[in-house]
């Protein structure tokens, strides 16, 4: 990618006079949620409007951040925002599925330069995937408008989060209890951090996707396995063991399949990807690949579309009850069992109501807007959340 001349960021003398720490907050502040109005970043702060001034006066000097505007709405007067340099620092966030690696670059503004994808071996090793990874991360930093200030992990498993290791993959079960981030980080050139894909993926709905305009949701993914994960005040939920959101584990029947967790009635083990094919094809005669189940439910395939519609209600019913206990504003629903279409998302809504008290019946059921790089971008906001300021410092 090739780039035009850009203005020297300054640091020194044009800061002098300014609290430290508040220029820091500032950055922090812009890089974590994106380009914001002075209004917004004074409440956000804690600070008075002139002190914040000073502070944002001396950051534009310094080419730290830079000034933008939105467009006007109707006769209004274009918006003017504040965001990070984007020549200042980018993020990339790498996803680690079941055959896959999927990439991301996104800058201090979170303008989003670049994604990529590479495809693997099932079960792969870890060090393939550092070897995948490194070939990625160097695909995606000449993508990136400046410097790479840190990498961000997407898991498939909860998160210990004193260890940094996966607790549990049903996607890589070799991945297990093995210290992921002390592996990554000793071998990589950028600063690493760390979280489970679902979370990541939600996160990113909330930065950028179908839940920027709430502050609590809960997150439902369908795909070869079943996560989820839940958003409360903005933030996402981990839990004790970094296991919060582990929805394709609840169980509701003890003799009903047995789960790739070991236990059996689990969510998971019921509507997975692997389980529809399974009972597709049993009922087709033949093996029937995912691909075909997605044009044959949209054809109107009564086999597939019951075998859906079945998969669905217990979706919407497991939401309706997550729904009672945690009273979030939204619900989102990603994952690849999305490409279905409307048996899909009807069977969720009508197995919802059926489980959701009456106050939560009218819930928002909203479907992913970032589709297959979701927990990728999540992986970079988890990078521009994770203290631009001192990653920017250290990169130096």
């Amino acid at each position: 990618m090739t780039r035009g001349p850009e203005p020297a960021i300054r640091w020194g003398a044009e800061l002098i006079g300014i609290d430290p720490r508040l220029t820091k907050s500032t950055v922090d502040s812009l890089a974590r949620y994106g380009p914001s109005d002075r209004e917004t970043l004074t409440e956000r702060l804690g600070v008075g409007r002139s002190t914040l001034a000073r502070a944002v006066g001396a950051l534009l000097d310094a080419r730290m951040i830079v000034e933008t505007s939105t467009p006007a709405k109707g006769r209004g007067r274009p918006r003017s925002l504040l965001a990070v340099n984007p020549s200042a620092g980018s993020a990339i966030g790498l996803d680690f599925g079941f055959r896959h690696i999927r990439g991301a670059v996104v800058d201090g503004a979170h303008n989003t330069t670049g994604t990529y994808e590479l495809s693997l071996d099932q079960d792969y090793s870890i060090d393939i995937a550092l070897e995948a990874a490194t070939s990625l991360i160097q695909e995606l930093a000449a993508r990136a408008a400046g410097p790479i200030v840190g990498v961000g992990l997407a898991l498939p498993g909860p998160v210990d989060r004193e260890a940094m290791a996966l607790t549990r993959s049903s996607i890589l079960p070799e991945w297990a209890n093995v210290p992921i981030l002390r592996e990554f980080a000793g071998r990589l050139p950028h600063p690493v951090v760390a979280d489970n894909e679902s979370n990541l993926a939600a996160y990113a709905e909330k930065l950028w996707g179908a839940a920027t305009d709430v502050e609590s949701m809960l997150y439902l993914k369908l795909h070869s396995g079943v996560g989820g994960a839940i958003l409360m005040k903005g933030q996402i939920v981990r839990g004790q063991h970094g296991a919060a959101g582990e929805f394709g584990h609840l169980s509701r029947n003890q003799r009903g399949l047995r789960c790739r967790c070991g236990n059996r009635g689990c969510l998971e083990a019921s509507i997975g990807i692997p389980r529809l094919l399974t009972a597709m094809s049993a009922q087709h005669g033949r093996e029937i690949s995912f691909e075909e189940v997605v044009s044959l439910t949209r054809q109107g395939d009564a086999i597939c579309e019951s075998v859906v519609d079945r998969a669905a209600r217990r979706a919407g019913r497991a939401l309706g009850t997550l729904c009672n206990a945690l009273d979030p504003q939204c619900v989102v629903i990603g994952g690849s069992l999305l490409a279905v279409g409307g048996t899909l998302l009807d069977g969720v809504r009508e197995g919802f109501v059926r489980a959701a008290l009456p106050m939560h019946r009218d819930m928002d059921l909203r479907t992913s807007a970032l589709g297959r790089y979701g927990s990728a971008l999540g992986a970079t906001g988890l990078v521009l959340a994770s203290g631009f300021d001192e990653l920017l410092a250290r990169r130096s």
